[in-house]
């Protein structure tokens, strides 16, 4: 399974130290240099900055070759990540963002976000998505819909039960 990052869900798993999910859940993630350069840059959280200087080894970098038409008004790290996924026909990407997330899923990848991760971890036992979803609410600028949230809420609900 190849599994591409862009920033934003890394961003917020290492600031609820959620980031033990990924490695359990994909083994490997890849993630180009921006997305990197964009963790590791000034005024973010320290946590984050920290960890960006020390990747752990089920992370790898690596640059896509070539940017597909389509991406343009996208960040570089969301360019770059959905320009990776498809050269690399990943078989999803960690993106948040609306407009990356549409254009990922226009490219062809499956795009899961930081919540999919949550569900997916506490649906198979990796991981205790509601507990990383209460510090995600309480300790970051996490910001969401309140229909997603409510959707979330209800599908974390229903894999917990079923565990």
């Amino acid at each position: 399974m190849i599994v591409v990052a862009d920033t934003s869900p890394l961003n917020y798993l290492i600031q609820v130290e959620g980031t033990v999910l990924l490695a359990k859940l994909y083994g490997e993630v890849v993630v180009p240099a921006s997305v990197v350069e964009e963790l590791a840059s000034e005024g973010g959280p320290e946590a984050v900055i920290r960890w960006s200087h020390s990747l752990p080894p089920w992370i790898k970098i690596q640059n896509p070759t070539s940017i597909p038409s389509g991406l343009e008004g996208l960040g570089n790290g969301e360019r770059d990540a959905i320009a990776l996924g498809v050269e690399l026909h990943a078989n999803f990407i960690l993106i948040d963002e609306r407009k990356g997330t549409k254009a990922a899923r226009i490219a062809g990848i499956n795009p899961i976000g930081v919540l999919g991760v949550f569900l997916l971890a506490t649906e198979i036992g990796a991981g205790d998505g509601r507990m990383f979803y209460r510090k995600l609410m309480a300790e970051t600028n996490f910001f969401a819909s309140a229909r997603l949230l409510e959707e979330f809420e209800i599908l974390l609900l229903q894999k917990e039960r079923r565990r």
